[in-house]
């Protein structure tokens, strides 16, 4: 495939009109990463509300501009306004990004699929082990 001319690489992407095809594609090697561009927000969420996205439980981060999986993501971001279809699916972000970007600070507790999670108030570290307080119980 990769001794193909550049032409034909275009037409074949210009040929697959599935988001996740595009988005295999263009991880499949550096090259492809530098030919495809990068899809808009927009896409990613019209392309979660299709079957491939639901069945792999996959939601769209404002931040990263990808696919994240659902465990990736607090459960207010998941549901209500939020949701799927959503008028502020534009709006939600995953953890990492929330943390990265300062968004949960730290001592926030955060819900992941029911289960209890927090931004230590002292070491800054995203930890299951929630101690009293808005700290890990390490510190």
């Amino acid at each position: 495939l990769l001794r193909l001319p550049m032409e034909l690489h275009r037409d074949i992407i210009d040929y697959i009109k599935a988001l996740e095809d595009k988005v295999c594609l263009r991880l499949a090697c550096r090259y492809f990463m530098s030919i495809i561009k990068h899809p808009a927000q927009e896409d990613f969420l019209i392309a979660e509300t299709r079957a491939f996205a639901i069945e792999n439980n996959l939601y769209t981060c404002k931040y990263c501009g990808n696919f994240r999986h659902l465990l990736k993501f607090a459960d207010n971001m998941r549901k209500g306004k939020r949701a799927r279809h959503g008028v502020d699916a534009n709006t939600r972000f995953c953890v990492n990004c929330g943390v990265a970007h300062h968004l949960y600070t730290p001592g926030t507790e955060v819900t992941i699929l029911g289960q209890l999670y927090v931004v230590c108030r002292l070491c800054g570290t995203f930890t299951d082990q929630v101690g009293a307080k808005g700290a890990c119980s390490s510190c």
